[in-house]
């Protein structure tokens, strides 16, 4: 599917299950309105009046819906869409015939194991308030069904081309960066060492939806194996970070996926403790030892600050390179006026 999509999970409110010898039904709530989730987006009431008039001529299969987003898992259609004061009120219908529906997904239902619903769709129009995204227009992909996530009422995560924020825990700040050594060991580990898997795009901030088979469609990897598994490294999302402000020529991804990407990365350095690096005209570098010497001193001919540590540590640089080139000067100096009193 060529699109620029995002998705937010959330709890299925009202849950009403029914069926009959074809189908099984169900109904809730794909989005709530005026909720900050996780992510810190809060969806405004209207945001999705022009998506449901452009769903309205489709029939009785408005919406597909897939379960955790994977667009070769099919598992239904949604037959209602509506807007009220809570949110975005929907009917489902999932076909028994489906040997996964009736197998696995109706059962987990009815148990309470598959309790959430999470709906992919791309920003239209979205407003900054302070550290909270409003989406104030969004269209809509598809809705999905979802296992428990650890929050039960709402996590957004971007989607499509941009890779879902995956709650990974985090390496050893002290652990280098080895993006090439990385991808091999994340290769072994999950299972994807002939063709790129849905666990293996989870190590990635983006890939080319376009190309999902080839392992060049996926780019900033943030992850590494470390005691056998995925950890988030400092470094590669510092690194990324920097990529997306143009080191190393910056990254090439569409430019209406930037925004869905930086919002992950910023995602990332708050799971580390850290407020965003992206700064109004300025990027803010929090580890240099992320950065080759090309990558930093393209960084500050566009415009850079640095954390306070890593300030000292810039500072001590210059100084170590520039003292020894004043000793030099200075002794050349002193063997010209010896040279002269001769």
């Amino acid at each position: 599917m060529n699109r620029n999509c995002e998705h937010a999970v959330f709890t299925l409110e009202q849950k009403k299950f029914t069926e009959d010898d074809d189908n099984f039904y169900f109904e809730g709530y794909l989005s709530v309105f005026n909720n900050v989730d996780h992510g810190g987006d809060r969806v405004i009431p209207g945001a999705f009046k022009k998506a449901l008039i452009e769903l309205e001529g489709k029939g009785d299969a408005k919406l597909p819906v897939f379960w955790n987003h994977d667009d070769d898992s099919p598992v239904g259609v949604f037959t209602e869409l509506a807007e009220d004061e809570q949110g975005l009120f929907v009917k489902g219908r999932l076909p028994l015939a489906d040997d996964f529906v009736r197998g696995r997904i109706v059962p987990q239902m009815k148990t309470g194991s598959i309790a959430e619903m999470s709906m992919g769709f791309s920003t239209i129009t979205h407003k900054s308030v302070g550290n909270v995204r409003e989406l104030h227009e969004v269209k809509l992909w598809e809705g999905s069904l979802t296992s428990i996530a650890m929050n039960p009422k709402a996590k957004v995560t971007d989607f499509k081309s941009a890779v879902p924020y995956q709650d990974y825990p985090i390496a050893p700040n002290w652990m280098e960066w080895d993006p090439d050594g990385a991808i091999r060991r994340i290769k072994n580990r999950v299972g994807a060492t002939d063709a790129p898997n849905p666990a293996y795009r989870r190590a990635f901030l983006w890939f080319d939806s376009e190309s999902p088979d080839s392992f060049d469609a996926y780019k900033m990897p943030i992850v590494d194996v470390w005691d056998t598994e995925l950890r988030i490294v400092p470094r590669a999302v510092f690194h990324a970070a920097a990529l997306m402000v143009g080191a190393r020529g910056g990254i090439d991804i569409p430019e209406s996926d930037r925004d869905a990407v930086k919002a992950n990365i910023d995602r990332y350095y708050a799971k580390l403790g850290m407020e965003s690096p992206f700064e109004e005209g300025s990027f803010r570098v929090d580890d240099v030892g992320a950065l080759s010497e090309r990558e930093l001193e393209t960084l500050m001919k566009s415009g850079v600050s640095f954390s306070r540590g890593q300030a000292k540590k810039v500072v001590s640089a210059i100084k170590s390179v520039q003292e020894p080139s004043i000793a030099r000067q200075i002794k050349a100096m002193q063997e010209e006026l010896e040279s002269k009193r001769k």
